[in-house]
């Protein structure tokens, strides 16, 4: 059998993803295929199509995306907050090229995520079985800034729209900005109290600004400000062989620099009353971004000790400052702005909502068919599910869902779809608009469709 027949039976054996969580499944679906889908309270997103970057008709595609629900029979029930990285769908893609001519195809697959689930979640692409060469890209945030916060996104329509015409993938591989502004940096080291007896011993900085000041602080955590006196900042004083002993305690100051600063000890966050506290306060001058660097480092490791992953282990450092200088820029926090989001001037909180923000990740790479002969790409990927929070008392607590986009963004031309849904004895679906029935798990719905769901329950 020759290799190109082979791939072509190979690609009849995939599955679809679009369930997880905690699931159940009985070959008959329980509601009719005209339900229309959940909201859920956390949205993971949908599996999205291999993406073209310049358009080429002479390739043909056929697509099989499989989704594999092993890991919810009654053997796995323990393992639902296991390391993930395992696979669970698999997106695979059948290229034909029947011209005269070798075709070279520049291809980006985009994916749903957070830069913290990056080790674990950023989806593996092969190539005729060899890995491929990838460039990876990361989009901007997708949550709103809203009163309570970041709020997520929370429908396919959201990603339909994002990817329409290319923009946000093409604003993912731009130059960042850049932070090179000077700043004035207060270090507090070697702070020290009594936290025997005094648990809740508490820093406090106070100084004068001007309008032409603006402050960001680390590793800070109280902050008073009356606009006829000084502002004040404070952190407790960290206990000796604990996590936070070795927390920095930076003011970086942007603009005219503070005046008249004066720090105390208080016995507890209040500030009432005085007590001994030792620290040593240096000041240097330098710039932002470096700064920035700086802490991210420190961010990093200790993020590192705390949860043995790296955060880093796709994107290069680089990257990562430009994100959180963006974001900075965006929010205000930088170049002075009104209504600052109250959470603008705390670095170690933009740093971990940066690490935590929904986005689409995008990952390029090149692929060449020679003439009159196929080549198979293989997306595999552990996809989260949708779903309500627990305790909740909504109605699709226990119901995990997932979506299917066919045709979003600047997709490959797919001229068969194939969906399978493998393994699945221990679920039973909800809802879904596929049409996997009692006698048939595997589909060939119309490639061209919007979008394809499917909502599954574990067995009792």
């Amino acid at each position: 059998m020759n290799k190109t027949k082979q791939r072509m039976m190979t690609a009849g054996v995939l599955l679809l993803v679009i369930v997880a969580g905690v699931v159940w499944w009985t070959r008959t679906p329980s509601v009719t295929e005209t339900d229309e889908p959940s909201t859920f309270m956390s949205y993971a997103g949908p599996v999205l199509p291999l993406q073209i970057t310049k358009p080429n008709a002479s390739v043909t595609v056929e697509r099989t995306v499989t989704l594999d629900c092993s890991q919810y029979d009654a053997a796995q029930a323990d393992r639902e907050n296991r390391n993930e990285t395992e696979t669970n769908v698999e997106d695979r893609y059948l290229l034909h090229n029947p011209t005269e001519e070798a075709q070279t195809l520049q291809l980006s697959y985009p994916s749903c995520g957070r830069l913290l689930d990056t080790v674990n979640r950023m989806p593996r692409i092969l190539v005729d079985d060899d890995a491929a060469e990838i460039q990876r890209f990361a989009g901007d945030r997708l949550n709103e800034i809203g009163a309570e916060g970041y709020e997520e996104k929370r429908s396919y329509e959201d990603y339909i729209a994002l990817l329409r015409n290319g923009s946000y993938r093409e604003k993912a591989t731009e130059k960042f900005p850049d932070l090179n502004r000077d700043a004035m940096v207060y270090e507090f080291r070697e702070t020290a109290a009594d936290t025997g007896k005094w648990p809740a011993a508490t820093l406090a900085v106070s100084f004068h600004t001007n309008e032409n000041t603006q402050v960001l602080t680390y590793g800070f955590d109280g902050f008073q400000w009356d606009e006829k006196g000084p502002r004040t900042y404070s952190f407790f004083v960290p206990k000796e062989g604990t996590p936070a002993y070795s927390q920095r305690h930076d003011l970086i100051v942007l603009g005219e620099d503070i005046t008249e600063p004066v720090w105390k000890g208080y016995e507890t966050g209040a500030m009432e009353k005085e007590i001994p506290v030792e620290s040593a306060l240096t000041r240097r001058e330098t710039k932002l971004d470096e700064v920035l660097r700086s802490l991210l480092q420190d961010h990093v490791a200790r993020w590192d000790a705390r949860e043995g992953e790296k955060m880093l282990s796709f994107f290069s450092e680089e990257d990562y400052l430009g994100w959180v200088s963006g974001f900075l820029l965006e929010i205000g926090a930088v170049d002075k702005q009104e209504d600052r989001h109250i959470m603008a001037s705390m670095l170690e909180d933009v740093f971990s909502q940066n690490d935590r923000f929904d986005r689409v990740f995008f990952q390029d790479f090149t692929v060449q068919i020679p003439a009159g002969e196929s080549v198979e790409v293989v997306i595999e990927q552990f996809k989260d599910a949708s779903l309500d929070y627990a305790g909740s008392g909504s109605k699709n607590e226990g119901v995990y869902g997932y979506d299917l986009l066919p045709a979003a963004g600047v997709s490959l031309p797919v001229t068969e779809l194939t969906l399978r849904l493998v393994n699945a004895e221990s679920i039973a679906i909800v809802r879904q608009n596929i049409g996997f029935t009692e006698n048939d798990d595997t589909v060939t719905p119309d490639p061209a469709e919007e979008h394809y769901y499917v909502e599954i329950e574990r067995k009792p």
